[in-house]
């Protein structure tokens, strides 16, 4: 999810051009309080991203379907089994919604894979198969973010936390990709 602070960015943009514009409150000649700013800013990205979360999670759902099973396999002892059986994924591209457009910039862009995880739901780039450590530390990773969302209260307390501070909600959750990566070499090489 890395290209969604530009996307926040031009979100925030749009937003000003049809709102009043904020007004910091001066401290003192030649002085200006940032932290209404700051903060507006942040409640603004939030919403945004919340918003675009929960447009792509209606969007998406109806096609996902259960993690294959010997990735359900893998993961326990990883993740809580209560997590691995609500989980859901499918496979979009499609740039009408955030997690399409964020795939689909990864693809063109980077040549990269991509996924957007919201809640229950990851949305990938391809379909992960399982015949690589790689694959299993991405199912691994995007299990993490489900783990974040129900301990930030949802896709509001989600996408707060990811505008304040997305490296940290993202090495959290690497740390289940690498523990899967370490597991998967143990068991198949």
């Amino acid at each position: 999810m890395f290209f969604i602070l530009p996307a926040l960015a031009i979100a925030a943009a749009a937003h000003a051009q049809n709102s009043a514009p904020v007004v910091a409150p001066v401290e003192a000649p030649g002085r200006t309080d940032w932290q209404p700013l700051i903060a507006d800013m942040t409640e603004i990205a939030t919403q945004q991203l919340a918003a675009a979360l929960a447009h792509a999670y209606s969007a998406h759902i109806a096609a996902a379907r259960p993690l294959p099973q010997p990735v359900q396999d893998f993961l326990q002892g990883i993740i809580p089994d209560e997590f691995i059986k609500r989980a859901r994924f499918t496979v979009s591209n499609d740039t009408s919604t955030l997690p399409g457009l964020l795939n689909q910039g990864h693809r063109t862009y980077r040549n990269e894979d991509n996924a957007v995880s919201i809640d229950n739901l990851i949305i990938f780039s391809r379909e992960p198969g399982f015949d690589k450590g790689t694959d299993a530390r991405w199912w691994a990773h995007e299990l993490g973010h489900h783990l974040q969302y129900q301990r930030l209260g949802g896709i509001q307390g989600f996408a707060r936390q990811y505008v304040l501070n997305f490296q940290g909600l993202e090495r959290e959750a690497e740390t289940y990709g690498e523990q899967a990566l370490k597991k998967y070499v143990q068991l198949y090489r």
